[in-house]
């Protein structure tokens, strides 16, 4: 397994829209695969956020996740976040969701970030909480209790 940047494999922009439609982008009123297509389109970066990694084996993707900016309105103070963490099925259980978040985590401190945040509706964090993010604070959002998380990146040497 290696990563690639999406804004490199631009064919696969139809793969993770559907990865990311089906797992969440289908229960937001209104929206529509194409819709994730465009969004996901415009985050082609290299450079800044935001932007895709994705986990490559056999010259396939099997999972990514995404460098964004300011996710929840809520918390308009917190800039950058690490989102759309997925991997395929029948690759869960093998580290790749540790290695994606990890390698976001160090192209966000390449990029002189100090600090990401994310949110999960897993209770304690789940795996996040074994990467060594930890908990901020708990809100409620669409009926659902949702756990914001941090972390410290340590800067690049």
């Amino acid at each position: 397994m290696h990563f690639e940047l999406l804004a490199d494999r631009p064919q696969d922009v139809p793969v993770v829209a559907r990865w990311c439609f089906d797992e969440w982008g289908h229960s937001i009123e209104g929206n529509t695969f194409e819709q994730t297509v465009e969004r996901i389109s415009r985050k082609l970066n290299r450079d800044s956020a935001p932007l895709h990694v994705l986990a490559i084996e056999d010259g396939r993707p099997i999972g990514s996740a995404q460098l964004k900016i300011k996710e929840l309105h809520l918390c308009d103070a917190w800039e950058y976040w690490l989102g759309d963490v997925y991997v395929l099925p029948a690759h869960r259980g093998r580290g790749v969701a540790s290695a994606i978040c990890r390698r976001v985590q160090a192209i966000a401190a390449s990029f002189g970030i100090h600090r990401l945040y994310l949110q999960t509706e897993r209770p304690g964090g789940g795996l996040y909480s074994r990467l060594g993010w930890n908990a901020v604070k708990e809100i409620q959002r669409d009926g659902k209790l949702i756990l914001i998380m941090e972390l410290e990146l340590e800067q690049p040497g």
